[in-house]
């Protein structure tokens, strides 16, 4: 029986280009479906909108408008099933425990669009309850955009994923407050519940585009400025002054409420197309791969350089001696005296790319905590989203905690 031959550590490393590449490619498919939610949770947006217009007006015209917003809606959830791996090849798909849950989540969550749509029909639901029930449906999305990212395995890809989750966050938040406008301007006055939520809305939307800031390219930030200069946006944010500052005397005209959804979907387009940019950039990162990186053929693994993927100095540093005892037939003198300089300076590399990968992590998996104390929150108290982050915000304040901790210690308690 012939003699097993020895593993070499060319041949680990050739395994884990492999791998790598194994994991470039499922991330092509996943990065599909994060395009293919984003459209969804766009379209579900507009249909929220539309719906709160339809609600507090009860008009023909926004009949039209919610008409086909659904209609919308029903291309957009076909593209999003289309674009769902197959439950029978999750062993091939790379794909994590956590985000086949979500996906199932999602799939639950859709279903109730059909009970919602009758509901308004039959005006059984407030602009409020409106806001409420569609928010769910986008929040069991955007937790699967968020599950992708947190699997990202480079550095690039991180930050893209993150600064994408983040601007996908600021426009959901933007669209609630395009729905609670579009309710409030409908009446004769906004309260100051309304005009509190309101400022909690823009709070938070500002937030989430400090951490966009933080890891988007100059382009995505210069789209995100180019935001500020969109016609009309001074009226924008007129009507946003007018909201957070106004009292139980102040009225409006009579079709304030229309108008303001129109300058909201404006915003909200825009944001969109930070999204959709996004969205490309990582579609890009998911399939370039630098020729020097390309995984090497069965009979070119004799060249280091090239299963390394990388330059390195083959001079060993002055306070080290250089190594003389390598020996692999496939490798030719020269570059084995420098290899193990050369595995020195990869796990280096490495190691920094890890140090960086968790920096970037950190802002998701802080992101993600909170979003799971407030659904605890919202099941246990029966209450609304923003009710949930204002509950954690009062609670963080009073313990003098960051709203990140207390979120930790709620969720544990929750487990017990």
């Amino acid at each position: 029986m012939p003699k097993p031959s020895t593993p070499r550590a060319s041949d680990f490393i050739a395994a884990a280009r492999q791998l790598e590449c194994a994991i470039r490619d499922a991330f092509v498919d996943q990065s599909q479906l994060i395009k293919a939610a984003s459209n969804l949770i766009h379209a579900i947006q507009s249909e929220r909108g539309a719906s709160n217009l339809y609600v507090a007006n009860n008009s023909e015209q926004h009949c039209h408008l919610r008409e086909a917003m659904i209609a919308e809606t029903g291309h957009f959830t076909l593209g999003f099933m289309r674009a769902l791996p197959s439950p029978a090849h999750v062993e091939r798909s790379q794909l994590s425990h956590r985000l086949l849950l979500q996906l199932a989540a999602a799939l639950e969550s859709l279903e109730n669009l059909i009970v919602i749509r009758e509901q308004i029909n039959r005006r059984q639901l407030s602009t409020v309850e409106v806001i409420h029930r569609y928010s769910r449906i986008v929040h069991t999305l955007l937790c699967v955009v968020f599950e992708i990212a947190d699997i990202a395995a480079e550095p690039a890809m991180a930050r893209t994923l993150i600064a994408l989750v983040n601007i996908m966050q600021c426009k959901e938040l933007s669209g609630q407050e395009r729905a609670t406008g579009t309710g409030a301007f409908a009446g004769s006055s906004i309260s100051a519940a309304q005009s509190r939520q309101w400022q909690h809305l823009i709070e938070a939307q500002e937030k989430t585009l400090e951490v966009f800031a933080g890891f988007a390219d100059l382009h995505a930030q210069q789209l995100c400025e180019h935001i500020s200069q969109l016609p009309d946006y001074g009226k924008f944010e007129s009507l946003r002054r007018q909201a957070c500052t106004s009292h139980s005397d102040t009225h409006f005209a009579e079709h304030t409420g229309e108008r303001w959804f129109q300058l909201a979907s404006q915003r909200m387009n825009a944001l969109k197309e930070i999204e959709d940019y996004l969205i490309e950039v990582l579609q890009q990162q998911c399939t370039h791969v630098p020729e020097a990186q390309s995984l090497p053929s069965a009979d070119a693994h004799n060249s280091f350089f090239v299963v390394m993927g990388t330059t390195v100095d083959v001079l060993p540093h002055e306070d080290k001696q250089p190594v003389r005892h390598y020996h692999d037939d496939a490798i030719s003198p020269h570059i084995g005296r420098t290899m193990i300089e050369m595995l020195y300076q990869q796990a280096c590399r490495l190691q920094q790319t890890e140090s960086e990968l968790a920096t970037t992590k950190n802002a998701l998996v802080e992101g993600k905590r909170i979003a799971k104390a407030k659904a605890v929150l919202i099941r246990q108290r029966n209450i609304t989203e923003d009710q949930a982050h204002r509950l954690l915000q009062q609670i963080a304040m009073k313990q003098s905690r960051s709203i990140s901790e207390v979120a930790r210690f709620l969720l544990a308690m929750e487990e017990h």
